[in-house]
């Protein structure tokens, strides 16, 4: 697969099959055109944690995730039993699953409505978080 970063080049060649986006505060905006999404952070054992799955989910995107989410662990866990994120250990598994949903727009497609329905389900947190709160309060 032939890669390029956002940080050496704006320009991406039609031959290019993986961008990584390592600039800050344009995820949105690139995981918006992307169609599948690798979430950094997430090799490094207890370094990082992962980062934000839930910009990729409610993007309706196929996740792909190494196995230190610690950060997103709830979110991290309901989209992989949905089958929105994959694991990969490392970057053979990666290369796999990567090339396997590039290669199946079927397969895209399910995961990523899977992690837009995810979202979509659970919207209102705050919401529900204050209510249980002010209640606690009056009792």
């Amino acid at each position: 697969l032939k890669s390029i970063s956002r940080s050496i080049t704006n320009y991406i060649p039609q031959n290019v099959n993986v961008y990584l986006a390592d600039t800050m505060g344009e995820m949105l905006a690139l995981i918006s055109v992307a169609n599948v999404c690798f979430m950094g952070g997430s090799l490094l054992g207890d370094k990082v944690g992962g980062h934000n799955l839930l910009e990729p989910a409610f993007l309706g995107k196929p996740i792909l995730s190494g196995p230190s989410f610690y950060n997103f662990k709830e979110i991290g866990t309901q989209l992989i039993a949905i089958n929105a994120c994959t694991l990969c250990v490392n970057e053979n598994d990666i290369y796999h699953h990567l090339n396997t949903l590039l290669n199946d727009i079927a397969l895209q497609k399910k995961q990523g409505v899977a992690a837009k329905n995810m979202v979509e389900k659970n919207k209102g947190a705050i919401t529900m978080s204050i209510n249980a709160l002010e209640h606690i309060n009056s009792v």
